[in-house]
């Protein structure tokens, strides 16, 4: 079965050389506990990031971003020199590392779980259904509707921009962290330096390939029309400002759910 713990803290183109998809800076501000990235009230896209702790009958996660490593960029991450979408220069980073993670619980909480033992931490997009305070669950930037798609090319239906990537989980299981050690009374488990890397959405096809070859493979460069172009360049603008203001600063942000997963006691 799954527990989860609420906390609050405040706190992370170019066309025939026509037009740039240039790295836009999202925050994933704040990772504090079970939900991580909770509103930021910065007006630097290169903010700090701070944590904070949440305990709950004897259960406590605490979780630290790496100094070097707390920001993502949107963009794309590699080089794409043919299409009728390129990118020479390519600056995005779709990852972020924590420097430590640490899962403190008792015995006596597992027992009153009904659980035997921790598989590890499950992590994901926060929804609105995680009840988080302010309507900041709801990842309102990076949820879209049909109303996003100006190419005509998808099938319908709801996107995102970015998400998790479907491994994530796997690199905060118990086996990751190692045999828990013992403060007091209290489980430790641990994991450190763990790199967390984003994915293209649905709005970008289902193959995670980036937003360029994405659009090369709707759109042929030999027969492309004007209007084509401005179309793509126009879900691209989108995306930018759905994050980012005009001056710079953080106009979205992403918010992550971080659950503490438990093997249940048959009964």
């Amino acid at each position: 079965m799954k527990k989860s713990l609420r906390s609050s803290s405040k706190r992370k183109r170019i066309i025939n050389g026509a037009l740039a998809f240039g790295a836009v800076a999202l925050l994933t501000t704040g990772f504090a506990t079970w939900i991580i990235g909770v509103q930021n009230d910065s007006t630097s896209a290169s903010s700090g990031i701070t944590v904070e702790t949440a305990t709950n009958q004897s259960v406590e996660l605490t979780a630290k971003l790496s100094d070097e490593d707390n920001t993502i960029y949107l963009g794309e991450t590699q080089k794409v020199e043919t299409g009728v979408v390129k990118e020479s220069n390519p600056k995005g980073d779709l990852k972020i590392t924590f420097s430590e993670v640490k899962l403190k619980y008792g015995d006596q909480w597992l027992a009153s779980e009904n659980a035997s033992d921790i598989k590890g931490l499950n992590v994901r997009f926060a929804t609105s259904d995680d009840g988080l305070k302010g309507g900041i669950g709801q990842n309102d930037a990076n949820n879209l509707d049909d109303s996003a798609d100006l190419i005509n090319k998808r099938d319908g239906g709801s996107y995102t921009y970015i998400d998790v990537d479907s491994n994530a989980s796997t690199k905060f299981s118990k086996d990751a962290a190692g045999e828990p050690t013992k403060e007091g009374n209290l489980n430790v488990l641990t994991w450190s330096n763990i790199t967390l890397t984003f994915e293209w959405g649905s709005f970008f096809g289902e193959d995670n390939i980036g937003p360029a070859n994405y659009y090369n493979s709707k759109f042929d460069a030999s027969t492309a029309s004007s209007e084509d172009i401005q179309k793509i360049q126009s879900e691209l603008d989108a995306m930018k400002k759905a994050f980012m203001t005009e001056d710079g600063t953080v106009a979205g942000t992403i918010v992550l759910y971080m659950e503490v997963v438990t093997t249940k006691i048959e009964q």
